[in-house]
């Protein structure tokens, strides 16, 4: 499973983000979704399912396995990610980059990322510290537990929209029946 609710599995996430967009040669870390579903479905003729309840189930069958490969995730993106890296490694010499990539863009949004996923773990930490007061568990009635909460909130938000899910987002909700239109 990626779990992205503590700051071990954000951390690797991370990793993985960083080598797939130097992979792919994708500079814009928003892209970097799209350029993995695009090399799923061009590089490894992959075809991908999404299911959703509490979390996200992720499954993918490509002509060049037996199987299909799955995996449950806290987040899309993630999943898809951890999929194609797994295919990636089993067949390295399928994959072909989308752009020529700037070692620049590469090593900037890796130093955004890792500045953000920092962020989350000293707000984890903040939050630890603080649960000690209450027996170590979250007071719904203590104003320091929800700011610590909404901050630690807030940093996953952000870390989503740098790497695109912002650009995702709207097309689950028409999915789902929740857009405005």
């Amino acid at each position: 499973m990626i779990c992205t609710c503590k700051s071990k599995g954000i951390r690797e996430l991370e990793t993985m983000r960083t080598s797939a967009m130097r992979r792919l040669g994708v500079a814009d870390p928003a892209a970097l979704t799209s350029a993995i579903i695009f090399s799923l479905a061009f590089d490894f003729g992959a075809d991908a399912n999404v299911y959703m309840d509490q979390w996200f189930g992720i499954s993918v069958r490509t002509p060049l396995r037996d199987k299909s490969i799955f995996i449950e995730c806290d987040e899309p993106e993630g999943g898809l990610l951890y999929l194609w890296g797994s295919l990636d490694k089993e067949f390295p010499d399928r994959c072909s980059a989308r752009g020529p990539g700037v070692e620049s863009d590469f090593v900037a949004a890796s130093d955004a990322s890792r500045a953000l996923v920092d962020a989350i773990v000293a707000a984890e930490r903040a939050s630890k510290i603080h649960h000690s007061a209450h027996s170590g568990k979250y007071a719904h009635e203590c104003m320091s537990c929800r700011q610590n909460m909404d901050v630690e909130v807030d940093l996953h938000i952000k870390v989503g929209k740098m790497w695109g899910a912002d650009t995702m987002l709207p097309e689950i909700d028409r999915i789902l029946g929740k857009d405005d239109a």
